[in-house]
């Protein structure tokens, strides 16, 4: 027996399942009840390709299959000039906040 219950948009979503089993043992019928619950929800964003992509799961992908992968060296590199410029700033500042040595005689 399948229980659902309706999602946001009208789709029916499974909320329970309940299996009846009968097993004939030495003369003897036994009843069991097997119940699923489920929490199930509609995915708030598109799966992305590479989810499913073999090497997703640690297989290696077959010969001639390549993937985009995103370009993380990029942030690393903005993040390296960023912090340069900034570096380069705050010296300047320094030298000119530093009093002079220059001894008046």
């Amino acid at each position: 027996m399948f229980e659902y219950e309706d999602g946001p948009d009208g789709f029916p979503i499974l909320t329970r399942c309940v299996e009846r089993d009968i097993t004939r043992e030495e003369g003897k019928d036994y009843e069991s009840e097997t119940v699923y619950v489920y929490k199930l929800s509609e995915a708030s964003k598109q799966a992305d390709d590479s989810e499913f992509s073999l090497s997703a799961f640690g297989l290696p992908e077959p010969e001639g299959v390549y993937w985009k992968r995103p370009r993380r060296y990029l942030w690393l590199i903005g993040v390296a000039v960023a912090l340069g410029a900034l570096a380069l700033i705050l010296g300047m500042a320094a030298r000119r906040t530093k009093p002079s040595s220059k001894s008046s005689t």
